[in-house]
């Protein structure tokens, strides 16, 4: 059963700069899930030593890329010199594709973003899920810490906010903008926010993919920012 209102007594930590914690992964087997070809790592170089900012984002539509909101900030510095996506081949990034072109639109809520790339192509593009997991089913989450493809299983908690998904698998930096894969269903049903501490005990949450679907139609009939 899901809950409205708000979360209390959340400390939240943003993926893309948390503290340092320990997933649980299994061993990447590459190619079970249609999810790995939709998935990139977007990577951002600034500042006079080429520092560069890493997220995860996946592609549902043939130049449509979503990644979190947080991760859209850093894409768009000002002193952002390079901006660039990568491609997943087995367990690793196979090469970065410059971003020459590009216009988003972001959610007025949610820390959810939408990049159209009009000169890049995905490898696949990811089904979204119709129907979302329940109390005790197993998500799937993939992404790019520190730059490397990694992914995290976990199940999906008893209680939840209405239109978002938490459950009990830690994941690091990197994480931010990934899909979270419903298992077994082939399909992605939410989009990985941030890490959460309730009481003594760390867990993921992310926003599901239901969200996108008028984001998605605004952004293809051209009313976002370009």
């Amino acid at each position: 059963m899901r809950f409205g209102g708000v979360v209390v007594g959340v400390f939240v930590l943003s993926l893309c700069a948390c503290t340092s914690c320990h997933p649980e992964r299994a061993p990447l087997v590459p190619g079970r899930s249609p999810v790995y070809s939709s998935v990139v790592l977007i990577h951002a170089q600034y500042g006079d030593q080429g520092k560069a900012g890493i997220g995860t984002g996946f592609f549902i539509d043939e130049h449509v890329l979503v990644t979190a909101g947080h991760v859209l900030d850093v894409f768009m510095l000002e002193q952002v010199t390079r901006r660039r996506i990568g491609y997943v081949a087995g367990d690793s990034v196979a090469e970065l594709v410059d971003i020459p072109d590009f216009r988003f639109i972001r959610h007025p809520i949610y820390d959810l973003a939408l990049i159209v790339l009009p000169d890049v192509k995905p490898h696949a593009v990811t089904r979204l899920c119709e129907q979302y997991p329940g109390p005790g089913q197993s998500v799937h989450a993939v992404g790019f810490p520190g730059g490397k493809l990694s992914e995290a299983y976990g199940v999906v908690l008893s209680d939840y906010p209405s239109d978002m998904i938490f459950y009990n698998m830690v994941v690091i930096p990197g994480f931010s903008g990934g899909p979270i894969e419903f298992v077994g269903h082939r399909c992605v049903a939410g989009i990985t926010f941030a890490a959460v501490e309730i009481g003594d005990r760390t867990y993921t949450y992310g926003v599901e993919t239901s969200l996108l679907l008028d984001m998605l139609h605004q952004i293809l009939d051209g009313s976002s920012t370009p």
